[in-house]
């Protein structure tokens, strides 16, 4: 047990923690996986205390690079991180069924990205900050197509279309 309340077992270099260990943290969550200089580096798997879990690559105690976050509501995101934030390209898998697939940066959507909803309808564009950035394309289950633009986090509006 360490003076913090954490409790580590792995390897030690030069009195640090390095190589292949696992950390347990006094709020219960836990890492397991390599370390450098008693931080995070390289593979592992992050138990947050609320349930949360990321499996990936960690750069000096961040999630960094590619990873696999699974959310306490049941979402899941597959992609890039870097800062232990959502950067790059990825696909996020919300609780509701609606499927994200494209880029992110600082944890928002943003850049090319294609929205996949349960019922089969799609619209492409550009994003920014988690919103459709102007038009995007709208394409049907049945193949026909429509031009929208976002009102408000949830609502899509046609332009013009079906």
């Amino acid at each position: 047990m360490n003076i913090d309340g954490s409790l580590y077992e792995g390897q030690f270099r030069d009195g640090k923690r390095a190589g292949a260990g696992t950390l347990i943290l006094p709020d219960g969550a836990k890492y397991s996986g390599q370390f450098k200089e008693n931080t995070y580096n390289g593979q592992g798997v992050y138990v947050f205390s609320n349930g949360e879990k990321y499996e990936g690559e960690f750069l000096n105690g961040k999630l960094n690079g590619s990873g696999t976050y699974y959310y306490a509501d049941g979402s899941k995101y597959e992609g890039q991180f870097q800062h232990d934030m959502r950067h790059g390209g990825g696909t996020i898998t919300y609780a509701d069924g609606v499927i994200y697939n494209g880029q992110f940066q600082d944890h928002y959507r943003n850049g090319q990205g294609t929205l996949i909803f349960p019922d089969g309808k799609k619209i492409e564009g550009q994003f920014a900050k988690d919103k459709l950035d102007g038009k995007g394309t709208v394409t049907y289950p049945d193949g026909s197509k429509a031009i929208a633009e976002q009102t408000d986090s949830n609502t899509f509006k046609i332009i013009r279309g079906q």
